[in-house]
């Protein structure tokens, strides 16, 4: 966008030259929030990870081959 159009930067009262370093810091900081939020998400599934309960074991009959 410098590149096309460095008048209109000027005109907006910004310096073109720190155009860059502006998209470098925002890329970096929405890079930070995004890795911040997956690391909570981990956090919340781990303390509700629900307990699964085991069934309890039963005895089943035997059936003997060839009795009806």
């Amino acid at each position: 966008m410098v590149d096309l159009s460095p008048d209109v930067f000027t005109s907006l009262g910004l310096d073109p030259r720190h155009y860059p370093v502006a998209v470098f810091v925002g890329v970096l900081g929405l890079w930070s929030t995004d890795l911040w939020l997956v690391v909570q998400d981990l956090k919340a599934m781990k303390e509700k990870k629900p307990e699964v309960q085991k069934p309890e074991p039963t005895v089943l009959p035997v059936m003997k081959f060839g009795s009806s």
